[in-house]
């Protein structure tokens, strides 16, 4: 990322899972797993740095699995997370990490949805996302990919009518972003219940007031969900990227430990 940077490793497991280290005993126990976008996954730094690996080192007693992907938000975590349920039946905790940009993934903003098309290398991408209807009910809507006009990699004019046609396509989703968000958190909190799953909202961003518009939802279904908010100064991000190095991480495992140890039993 910068000039002076090192190289660094990301293992992805045949599972879809971030690699994490200090599980020689882990194989059979219960799972503690972690969904989320970028910050989650540990973009940017190695293996041995991200905070769910310093965690597993903490916890003895449940295995920790990081199912997070660079560009998620709520709803593509929580598709993932119902994919999940197909597959395993030890899943014992989750925690689902969020970050304010999260809402706008959720609704399928047009500009984040250009953003991903423009830097994906094989040139498209297909973001599901969700809305509400007028029962303010939660509908599922099928990926969606950034529409394609002639010459739009050369053309101003090109790239314009592409995005007025998206912005078109994806109208009034903006203004529900929060309505969505929550009926997500809502849906993912009645899974768990009927799956006695013990679930955590984690805001991990450096804005204190980021859950204030949950709350109620939070309340009325006795969500359990706590901070670790924290600045991200240069000395705590990684150059020339601006995501959460090693040392931020580890603050990050601390502050998520010490959480955990109030709301469940680990050791």
């Amino acid at each position: 990322f910068s000039d002076e940077g090192n190289s660094v490793t990301i293992n992805i497991l045949e599972d879809s899972s971030r690699k994490v280290l200090h599980q020689k005993n882990h194989s059979n126990k219960d799972e503690l797993i972690f969904l989320g976008g970028s910050i989650t996954l540990g973009w940017g730094i190695n293996d041995n740095q991200t905070f769910t690996s310093k965690l597993q080192k903490k916890i003895n007693n449940l295995k920790i699995k990081n199912y997070s992907a660079g560009g998620y938000g709520t709803y593509q975590s929580f598709l993932r997370f119902e994919n999940l349920l197909k597959e395993k039946d030890n899943i014992k905790s989750v925690i689902l990490v969020y970050v304010p940009s999260h809402a706008e993934r959720n609704i399928g903003d047009e500009f984040w949805l250009r953003t991903l098309t423009k830097f994906s290398k094989r040139g498209y991408v297909g973001l599901p996302y969700a809305s509400t209807n007028k029962k303010k009910e939660l509908v599922r809507h099928e990926p969606v990919k950034y529409v394609r006009t002639p010459f739009m990699e050369s053309s101003a004019v090109s790239n314009k009518i592409a995005k007025r046609i998206m912005k078109f396509k994806l109208r009034n989703n903006e203004k529900n972003k929060f309505v969505v968000t929550n009926l997500i958190f809502a849906e993912m909190k009645r899974i768990t219940n009927k799956n006695d799953i013990d679930l955590f909202i984690l805001n991990i961003s450096n804005d204190e007031n980021a859950f204030r518009p949950y709350l109620d939802t939070f309340k009325q279904n006795e969500i359990k969900h706590f901070n670790c908010v924290i600045n991200r100064t240069k000395d705590l991000t990684i150059k020339g990227d601006g995501h959460p190095n090693e040392k931020m991480h580890t603050m990050f495992s601390n502050c998520i430990h010490n959480n955990l140890k109030k709301l469940i039993d680990i050791s």
